[in-house]
């Protein structure tokens, strides 16, 4: 508690204090309760009717406490700054995992804009289809599963530092669920296009030298070389590696058999990620750029300092995304034809886990151990291959081949002559010609026997 002032009255030792703040003559109360002390307006500014007030407060937060409702509110947007403050905390330092950049957008750009000022105990289904709406308003599409999953996760994040507090209870914490739509894939490159992609680049990087962003195209190559080779997550997973942080092994005199360990920190948490020839190439490139003066080898074992994707001058790679649009826009690779999606960088791991599946054949689980996410997640995202990989069963050579032989035919499926044809039609209409007499004997017969029964 602060020092006592003249405008400070304790009305109860240790448990409840009436007291004004400066340039306000309304009357504010602080009460110890649940161990901890609460401030709350009483909004009186007559000091008799203030106590009154204050001691009113005092026994609702203790009979709020019996009944297991927070003995008192704060509002939701309160809750959600401190969060989000405690979230970018853990990032400078290094102690928060990547996942915490989407909840802190998430919290400033939809929950405290549109449920700040609902108390943290009162948010609700109305509140949450409040939510719904300014996202609809704001994107113009249905949210994906993935996103709502987000955004539940960040909820419940404020939801137990509000219980923490004493803020809300258990009990009032809301159902949150996530039907949105399902996410699409990403579209993919296929082999022909990267191809030419590769190709492309020895084109643009040198008219970059006129454009002044020269290094940073190069830098672009490297970075597309090495996603495609190594199936990272695009963005801080790869460009904050360090060389530490990678690992050179060449057991043998085979460069294909060589390969290097990079250690990532990535969105599913530490893991490694496997690096071939491609990648060695990369690398030994960006220590020459960076004028290290030592091999791969050396410069991996040696603990060196410094991030990967750089060059010469130290800077962080900048309009990536851009650049990379600019890039495929100009050599028409920018739109995939067949979704009329744009490309992104993480179309480049699309592209890898297609190839490995289709081309190198490398098991499910193993990919998604490497790649750092779920079967589950494989085997949704790329069943569509399933069809591409059964190809030499579908294109079906055994079966051509027996079709298109010429075996004794069995001579029950041999086709009617002509002759033959018009002879089975004569005698049908012999058959139904003779049928045709019949009835009509037969009908004669009964109307003759039903006119004989009248006359009786």
């Amino acid at each position: 508690m602060a020092s006592k002032k003249e405008s400070t009255h304790v009305l109860i030792e240790h448990e409840l204090t009436l007291y004004q703040r400066e340039r306000s003559k309304v009357w504010q109360c602080a009460f110890h309760i649940d161990g901890r002390w609460h401030r709350k307006s009483t909004g009186e500014r007559d000091f008799k009717k203030a106590r009154v007030s204050a001691h009113n407060i005092l026994v609702e937060a203790n009979v709020k406490k019996r009944l297991n409702v927070a003995p008192v509110t704060r509002r939701f947007g309160d809750i959600a700054l401190a969060v989000q403050k405690k979230l970018e905390k853990a990032l400078a330092e290094e102690t928060g995992k990547p996942i915490y950049v989407d909840y802190i957008a998430m919290i400033k750009n939809y929950l405290i804009p549109v449920l700040g000022k609902f108390n943290v105990n009162n948010i609700s289904k109305p509140q949450l289809e409040l939510l719904d709406a300014h996202r609809l308003k704001r994107t113009g599409k249905e949210a994906t599963r993935s996103t709502l999953l987000t955004q539940n996760a960040a909820l419940n994040i404020i939801f137990t530092e509000a219980i923490e507090n004493r803020f809300m209870t258990e009990l009032d914490r809301p159902v949150l669920v996530a039907k949105g739509k399902a996410s699409e894939r990403r579209p993919a490159f296929t082999m022909d296009e990267i191809q030419a992609m590769m190709a492309a680049f020895d084109k643009w990087i040198p008219l970059g030298a006129k454009a002044g962003n020269l290094s940073n195209r190069k830098l672009l190559k490297y970075y597309v070389v090495t996603l495609l080779d190594t199936g990272a997550r695009p963005g801080k997973e790869l460009l904050n590696v360090k060389w530490k942080q990678v690992r050179h092994f060449a057991s043998s005199d085979n460069v294909d058999e060589r390969y290097v360990e990079i250690h990532v920190d990535g969105k599913t948490g530490k893991r490694t990620i496997i690096g071939w020839a491609d990648t060695i190439k990369v690398l030994n490139a960006l220590l020459k750029e960076q004028g290290v003066g030592m091999g791969l080898e050396e410069a991996t074992e040696s603990n060196l300092q410094g991030a990967v994707f750089r060059m010469k001058d130290g800077k962080s790679p900048t309009s990536f995304q851009k650049l990379f649009n600019n890039f495929l826009e100009d050599f028409n690779l920018l739109i995939d034809p067949q979704t009329e999606q744009k490309r992104v960088f993480y179309s480049l791991r699309h592209t890898y886990a297609t190839f490995r599946l289709t081309y190198d054949k490398t098991p499910i689980h193993t990919l998604a151990e490497h790649m750092g996410t779920s079967v589950a997640m494989i085997e949704k995202h790329y069943s569509h291959l399933k069809v591409k990989e059964a190809m030499p069963q579908l294109r079906g050579s055994n079966t051509r081949r027996l079709v298109t032989a010429t075996p004794r035919i069995n001579p029950v499926y041999t086709g009617k002559t002509e002759e033959e044809k018009q002879q089975e039609i004569a005698e049908a209409n012999r058959r139904g010609g003779i049928k045709s007499g019949v009835t009509r004997r037969a009908k004669a017969e009964g109307k003759s026997k039903s006119n004989s029964l009248k006359t009786r």
